[in-house]
């Protein structure tokens, strides 16, 4: 163990069924526990009053709503605020606000603004666009709203922030501590963690601890972080645990103080004689907070959601605390020393106070997950809620890198390469700017989480529906100036093979319909890695021939596109074959026509029929009016499982479910073990938006499914099922690339009449692995958390956030599961996993007095890899506290995560480049992944480079592989990473771009685990 707790540690000692108050968890284990604070003789309790206001860019209302109502004047009336008192201050974090308050402000009220931060009464903390959900977003988003940020904080401010204030997410990564500290932050504040973990920390002062990484031995990149110990972040459960004297404080909401000797009323039936009586109450309380901490200073919020926007809000809370304040101060027998500061102002005091009196906080690694504030309310729900929105977000994310990347390479290749530059570039580097802002935006714990409002939810969909749209515009367009430098429009008219019809659908495969006797597909790769893998596309004929780059015969399978889930399309079909696409590049191929005739149907000859799948009803009719297909219905009395299968694997299918039940590997050893699919659902009426609280449940779904159908040709085979509350399809591909080696899984969950209210519909993995309990759920897509069941706590307790990676294993095998999307999974049987794909809470709740009715279909899509684990003597790593995955996991996810892009294009010209690669791929190792890539823009919006942060990950050295396809020694050499590109200089920068490290630098070496941020200037 790397730390003196592990957050595990602390859930194995604790109680939870004490410190309870009401359903509310407290820090208060017993009455008189911690009543007084025993204060150094000779130095005082220092007290740090904190002004703040907290504003969501998108909860209740949308972010527009509470920009032009709250936000613009809690801002503005800040600034005269400050002036008229200069002993208050005011903290902020959400950067999306100052941009927008920006943009519209006179020149006197922004030079005023940034006067003030400079001085450091406003202080800025975390200075990210939002304040980020720590469940469900992926670690590279994460960073690239960090990075935006604070280059806005830099640019407009001049400062770097350093400290992290997160008090609202619901839950806390163990990820994100070290990209802040990484970024450049000494300390953090928390608050949302698990009540009862809360109480035991607090009751034995480890409230402020040093957030260690599991795998940094030495503590390099602890970061101090402090809890705040009561339910929320008002002013109400800040000052101490009795909420009522402490609501009394909120001026805003109860008003002044009464004049000195008039009674001070408060909860029920509770009175304090004067204010004086009423000061010593509050002192009290302060005492009481400062108990659960081993320092003499303790951090006093003060503040709410969408505080002092009126002037007489600042008023009233800066004259009424100043007078308890001036009060308390003058009592020299209680010996405090109380005033206004910023979250800084608290640390520096801290920091100062432990080197003086050199105590030391103990160190502590793991997260904080699953949240709950009351006893059975466990915040797990919207690890899933509207999974929609969490697949479309995911999408925006892939679309953004894909363009980011290749409009920046494509922009210097032209640069260097040609005379002719596109004349609208400059709208492109905008229409980037804002579809990374909407990614940032959505970033938000109020909007991947799914929590807000209906009407915020759609004003969220449409910007990420009208953000993926422009970005796909740029890439048709810049792709054309690659594939024909020199000319200035997009004469090859390149469009996506996908569409989104609207925000409120997925994206759907387009048919490409033409009388042109040619198309040509551009398949675009923005991953590091070349791929060789099969694709499709839709065409409204089968009567093709495709070629590749260097113009070869490409051979290919006609499939079914299907219209329901028994009925053939009678002019649409789906051309599956095999591409192969450098790294960060792309290839050209060709579908050309054997017949120019269109809207009716050419039987094929008896030689083409190799090329159509065999399609075979399980169970359920098929529809196929013309016969292309050889459909052949089942017999009815057999009960033979079927099979797929290909040269890595074989798949088990029960004939009367079509649920997969055994996977084989096709090694030296021919491994099979059980690996089962099921399907089944939890229901009950205590759900909401945030809370997972069903505990009824219906097992297997798969009875009764409609249908079942089988396809099997050269490229692919697929079992697909339908049920009235979802679609299920089990894909091998027949390749000899990675993509062969694993199993791929599609959902559609469609829990969309008033039948399905209540529902949380469930996919469970089963295997016959005993991994004693102990699973493994990704952080944030960067690493792998060791979680076990708590059968003493509810069902909701145990599901944990899945963003990329779930893994069991035991001694001889490892079943890793990844999603292309966030959600919810957890593991109460040896050997299983299961996911929560979609849900419909009925219940209000926690702030959001709305059911969330808004369901549409739900996409789910997922990868089932199965490794055959060295030697039983080989130490294993489910008895570690963290698990590594193999190099070929981490492909097999990093290719999920980016897809392929294919456009394509109708029109006669003959492109100049087939082919291109942007990456030598040979000069970065494959443990070294590129976890974000942008382009560096000044004011005006030009272009003056590119950054890069690359992350060195390390992989599991206890899992068979065909090759050892990595090596972990690897010196980088940066000036040669990109091919044909010509660098003026490489400066290694601080992890958001805020200041240079290294200047003029070839040769690095990242440590393990590590993030390293570069900025790469080209030659002119």
């Amino acid at each position: 163990m790397t730390a003196d707790w592990t957050v595990d540690s602390i859930y194995d000692n604790l109680n939870f069924t004490v410190n309870s108050k009401d359903g509310l968890y407290t820090v208060v284990e017993k009455p008189g526990f911690n009543t007084g604070h025993q204060i150094k003789h000779s130095e005082p309790l220092r007290i740090i009053v904190v002004p703040h206001s907290h504003n969501d860019p998108g909860w209740l209302w949308t972010f527009e709503d509470y920009y032009t109502i709250r936000t613009r004047q809690i801002l503005t009336n800040t600034i005269e605020a400050l002036q008229r008192f200069p002993d208050f201050r005011m903290i902020w974090t959400e950067t999306v606000f100052l941009d927008r308050w920006w943009k519209e402000s006179p020149e006197p009220l922004r030079l005023a603004f940034r006067d003030l931060v400079q001085k450091g009464k406003i202080e800025i903390l975390s200075g990210g666009w939002v304040s980020v959900d720590e469940a469900t977003t992926h670690y590279t988003a994460v960073l690239d709203q960090m990075i935006e940020g604070h280059l806005w904080i830099k640019e407009h401010f001049g400062i770097f922030p350093n400290i992290s204030w997160s008090i609202d997410p619901f839950g806390y990564s163990s990820t994100l501590p070290y990209l802040w500290r990484k970024a450049g932050m000494k300390d953090m504040a928390i608050l949302r963690i698990h009540g009862a973990v809360k109480g035991f920390m607090g009751n034995r002062k480890m409230l402020t601890f040093n957030w260690r990484q599991p795998w940094d031995k030495h503590g390099d990149h602890d970061i101090m972080c402090h809890v705040e110990p009561f339910t929320l972040y008002n002013i109400e459960c800040s000052c101490g645990p009795d909420t009522d004297i402490c609501k009394v404080l909120d001026f805003s909401s109860v008003g002044s103080f009464p004049d000195n000797e008039q009674p001070i009323n408060f909860g029920k039936n509770r009175q304090a004689r004067n204010f004086e009586d009423f000061a010593e109450l509050v002192v009290g309380q302060y005492k009481q907070k400062a108990a659960l901490y081993k320092h003499n200073v303790i951090l006093m919020p003060h503040g709410d959601d969408f505080r002092y926007i009126e002037s007489y809000d600042f008023q009233t809370n800066y004259e009424n605390m100043k007078r308890l304040m001036d009060y308390v101060n003058k009592k020299s027998e209680w010996n405090i020393k109380m005033e206004f500061g910023t979250v800084g102002d608290y640390f520096d005091i801290l920091h100062a106070e432990m080197k003086k009196s050199k105590l030391k906080d103990v160190s502590l690694t793991g997260d904080f997950f699953t949240y709950t504030d009351k006893d059975n309310e466990y915040w797990s729900g919207y690890f899933t809620t509207r999974p929609f929105d969490k697949r479309m977000i995911r999408e925006l994310q892939e679309y953004l890198r894909a363009t980011e990347t290749f409009t920046s390479l494509i922009y210097v290749y032209l640069l260097q390469h040609t005379d002719s530059m596109p004349l609208d570039l400059d709208s492109d580097w905008e229409a980037i700017q804002l579809a990374r802002r909407t990614h940032s935006l959505v970033q938000h714990h109020d909007a991947i989480t799914g929590t807000s409002t209906e009407g915020t939810v759609v004003d969220f969909e449409i910007k990420i529906y009208e953000a993926i749209h422009s970005l796909i515009e740029i890439i048709q367009k810049r792709l054309t100036n690659i594939l024909s430098p020199g000319t200035r429009t997009n004469v090859a008219d390149l469009k996506l093979t996908r569409e989104l019809p609207s925000p409120k659908s997925n994206l759907e495969v387009k048919t490409i319909s033409s009388t042109s006797d040619t198309s040509s597909l551009v398949v675009l790769n923005s991953y590091s890695v070349a791929r060789t893998e099969v694709i499709n596309v839709y065409i409204d004929t089968y009567d093709v021939e495709v070629f590749d780059s260097k113009n070869k015969v490409v051979p290919f399978q006609v499939s079914p596109v299907w219209l329901s889930h028994y009925t053939i399309s009678q002019h649409e079909y789906q051309i599956i074959f095999e591409v192969n696409v450098p790294a960060i590049g792309f290839s050209v191929y060709k579908i050309r026509r054997r017949s120019l005739v269109i809207n009716r149907v050419i039987k094929p000859n008896k030689k083409d029929k190799s090329v159509f799948s065999n399609v075979i009803s399980v169970k359920g009719k098929i529809d196929d009016k013309y016969r292309l297909f050889s459909i052949n219905k089942d017999e009815e009395n057999s009960k033979v499982d079927f099979i797929i299968e290909n040269n890595f694997l074989k798949l088990s299918f029960i004939k009367a479910t079509g649920a997969l039940h055994e996977m084989c590997l096709k090694t030296s050893t021919k491994y099979c073990t059980k690996v089962a699919v099921d399907f089944f659902r939890y229901f009950g009426n205590n759900s909401n938006a945030y809370c997972f609280n069903s505990n009824k449940f219906e097992e297997d779904l798969f009875l009764n499914a409609d249908s079942v159908t089988l396809i099997t040709g050269r490229f692919m085979s697929q079992v697909k099922v339908h049920h009235k509350l979802f679609s299920h399809s089990v894909t091998l591909y027949h390749s000899n690339s990675i993509q062969g080696q694993t199993v791929h899984i599609e959902n559609n969950a469609t829990l969309l009449t008033p039948e399905e209210e209540n529902t949380e519909l469930m996919m469970r993995i089963s295997s016959n692995i005993q991994n004693k309990d102990i699973y493994f759920t990704d952080s944030n897509g960067f690493q792998m958390n060791r979680r076990k069941p708590r059968k003493n706590l509810p069902i909701g307790a145990n599901f944990y956030p899945f963003t990329t990676m779930a893994v069991v294993e035991d001694t001889d095998t490892r079943l890793s599961i990844h999603t292309a999307q966030p959600l919810g999974v957890a593991s109460f049987t040896p050997g299983s996993l299961e996911v929560m794909l979609d849900r419909v809470p009925m219940s209000f709740g926690k702030g959001l007095d709305e059911p969330v009715t808004d369901n549409k279909p739900a996409i789910s899509k997922f990868i089932l890899h199965l490794e055959q684990l060295r030697d039983h003597h080989f130490t294993t790593d489910y008895r570690q506290n963290q698990m590594q995955p193999s190099m070929t996991s981490y492909i097999i996810n990093d290719l999920l995560q980016n897809p392929v892009i294919s456009l394509y294009s109708f029109t006669s010209v003959n492109f100049k480049i087939k082919k291109l690669s942007f990456l030598n791929s040979d000069k970065l190792p494959c443990d070294i992944s590129i976890a974000n890539f942008r382009s560096l823009l000044t004011e005006s919006g030009k272009f003056i480079g590119t950054g890069l942060t690359l992350h060195k990950r390390v992989t599991s050295c206890n899992v068979h592989q065909n090759e050892n396809i990595c090596s972990g020694t690897h010196e980088l050499d940066l000036n040669s990473l990109f091919k044909d590109l010509t660098l003026e200089k490489v400066s290694q920068m601080s992890l958001s771009h805020l200041h240079e490290v290294r200047n003029e630098i070839s040769r690095v070496v990242i440590k393990p685990m590590e993030l390293e941020s570069f900025q790469f200037r080209w030659k002119r």
